[in-house]
């Protein structure tokens, strides 16, 4: 043993000596790090037998042996010697760089970054999750942390998985071991946003991968996923641009991976391939794009599928860079927000074969033109074409930079979502729109004004939630349906309120309304006190949301609450429920705690009152009620 220290410590300082001259003569300043890997067992130091470690650095810059002709290889592993006074304790002289450690010659799956300031590193062998945590925290600058994890007890992996918690407050990279851990699951964002994640291993009896379980790993560069993974789940490694390496194991029955690509086992389905860049080609074989697959791709520019059928929601979410892409005549089906936040895109191809769809200047059609699906270059102000009829569900949505939108005199119907979440929107002109569905303009912030047009005869409740800024609604002459006053729309019989979006502070429903909408004052912010006075029914969702409502005055003669009608609304401390009401829907209460009261009226619950009229609520119910 003494030996071959002896010998590994003369060719790596003669090595390093001549890399440092290299490096030198290169124009390039080399910094020399003395590195320190120090193991453990839970909080003690590991007692065992000396580890054959070694380092190999990523970027191939690690002398692997000098040749008999004074030669030098950059491309091996660098010997870590064990210290004379403790076998938990390892040292080699590296250059400053990124590397990975390797045990018997094996990838152990772990990166450390080494420089003059972060010259240690640790291996800690962890008996459960909690001191798994207790050592994330003791490496608050280091080199880097490798956690192998041995938790036997059930632990399901969530959005408050205490690993996040503690690697969110330090800057070390940390790798992580689960493979010995028989009963840990994958919930919804189990690793999600931890960017200094660099790599790991997931337990060997892990079926399951929830949804964004590793969304936004920036740094993640290497995840092995067991033979015993059967589902993955949307955006499980959305904007992890890092992830070149996805290891699969070789008798996974559902999934297969290669060059960093992940795909179903059939290679028909492309789950993911999170380190796209440039100009790429999909595979000609594959028929279907997986949802999220290219999501957070910023360097991806340009994509070729000359045998996609299928595209799924999301799948070029957020794909900053990309300014083209070409899809064949085998085209059947693009789902909603394929294309969300990608500005650049204004070079959408259809072969002209494809009976499904067409494009033209950056806009994704149907076959006949009739149809817009998508936009999502559309800035400032756009004119939509005449010959479109529909404006799409989620055609628009979350794009910013939006300003002005004019339809064309064709355009009859604006679907679900249509313009949700357009934070920039501020001028909607459409002089033919017969048809707007719920939340075609939710979210749209800057809207300030809108005319409704004469031929409109159907808008959805909910059409313009959040929109606290819309002050003015006015509807043409003509319009047989509705009518608008002082910012709200109502029926044109005035009987129905359909929606108020800027109703804010304390208001009094005019005497004249008789029901309350579907949507009506869905999440509205603003309103805090609300009298009714001839209301007889309140429409599903009616007051969902409204989280700073404080106090609601029901009158008599109100008949129905329909469901979710009071959904979320927790600053009401009382609500007085009628003697006239005789019919609750399901879940009007939705979410209610133990420090509201419903007071009902009435000396006992109406038969007619659904089963779960107060199902997932906790207020405390008052029968017979008087004040």
């Amino acid at each position: 043993m003494k030996s071959r220290k002896t010998a590994c410590t003369f060719f790596c300082a003669l090595g390093f000596f001549v890399l440092a001259s290299f490096c030198s003569c290169a124009g390039k300043k080399a910094e020399i790090v003395d590195f320190e890997l120090d193991l453990f067992i839970d909080d003690d130091i590991y007692i065992g037998e000396v580890r054959n470690f070694s380092l190999r650095n990523i970027n191939g810059e690690v002398i692997e042996q000098v040749g008999d002709n004074g030669e030098i290889t950059f491309l091996g592993d660098t010997p870590l010697e064990s210290s004379e006074e403790s076998s938990n304790i390892y040292h080699a002289t590296v250059p400053a760089g990124e590397y990975r450690l390797f045990e018997d010659g094996k990838d152990t799956g772990a990166f450390f970054t080494t420089d003059l300031k972060h010259d240690k590193a640790q291996i800690v062998y962890c008996s459960t999750l909690a001191y798994a945590r207790d050592a994330i925290l003791a490496n608050t600058d280091t080199a880097g942390i490798f956690l192998v994890i041995k938790d036997k007890t059930f632990v399901n992996l969530g959005y408050d998985n205490p690993l996040i918690v503690a690697s969110g407050q330090i800057n070390s990279p940390v790798n992580i071991d689960l493979s010995d851990c028989p009963n840990m699951t994958m919930g919804y964002r189990g690793f999600y946003g931890l960017k200094n994640l660099k790599s790991i291993a997931l337990s060997l009896d892990m079926n399951t991968l929830g949804k964004e379980s590793f969304a936004f790993c920036s740094s993640l560069y290497r995840v092995e996923i067991p033979n015993s993974v059967q589902t993955i789940e949307g955006g499980v490694f959305e904007a992890c641009t890092s992830l070149t390496e996805i290891d699969v194991g070789t008798k996974n029955k559902s999934f297969y991976s290669e060059n960093g690509i992940l795909f179903d086992k059939a290679k028909r389905t492309l789950v993911a391939w999170p380190s796209a860049a440039g100009d790429v080609v999909v595979p000609e074989n594959i028929l279907l794009l997986n949802d999220y697959c290219f999501a957070g791709c910023t360097s991806l520019s340009s994509v070729r599928m000359p045998g996609v059928v299928t595209v799924k929601p999301h799948a070029f979410k957020d794909c900053s860079s990309l300014d083209k892409v070409e899809f064949s005549s085998k085209l059947e089906s693009i789902e909603k927000n394929v294309f969300e936040h990608c500005d650049l895109l204004q070079d959408i191809k259809i072969e002209e074969e494809n009976t499904v769809y067409s494009s033209n200047k950056g806009q994704l059609l149907s076959y006949d033109g009739t149809v817009l699906y998508a936009w999502p270059s559309a800035k400032k102000s756009v004119s939509v074409a005449d010959s479109v009829t529909r404006i799409d569900d989620c055609a628009f949505q979350n794009q910013s930079g939006l300003v002005q939108i004019t339809l064309g005199k064709s355009v009859r119907e604006i679907g679900y979502q249509a313009f949700s979440s357009c934070p920039d929107l501020s001028i909607v002109i459409m002089s033919n729109v017969a048809i707007i569905e719920t939340y075609a303009f939710e979210k749209c912030t800057s809207l300030k004004q809108v005319e409704l047009p004469a031929n409109l005869r159907r808008c959805d409740g909910g059409a313009f939630a959040e929109c606290s800024s819309l002050t003015s609604i006015s509807v043409q002459d003509g319009n047989r349906t509705y009518k608008a006053q002082n910012g709200a729309i109502y029926s044109a019989d005035l009987k129905t309120l359909v929606e108020w979006p800027a109703a804010s502070g304390s208001i009094t429903v005019p005497d004249t309304v008789e029901a309350i909408a579907p949507y009506a004052f869905n999440r509205n912010y603003n309103l805090k006190k609300v009298v009714l006075k001839n209301v007889k029914s309140l429409g599903h969702h009616a007051f969902d949301n409204c989280t700073n409502l404080s106090e609601i005055t029901l009158n008599e003669g109100l008949a129905s609450i329909g469901t979710h009608a009071f959904a979320n609304c927790l600053e009401i401390k009382k609500i007085v429920i009628p003697s006239s009401v005789n019919t609750i829907k399901n879940y009007a209460f939705w979410f209610w705690n133990a420090d509201q009261t419903i007071a009902c009226r009435s000396s006992s619950v109406p038969a007619e009152w659904d089963f779960a009229w107060d199902a997932d609520c906790d207020a405390k119910v008052v029968m017979s009620y008087s004040e």
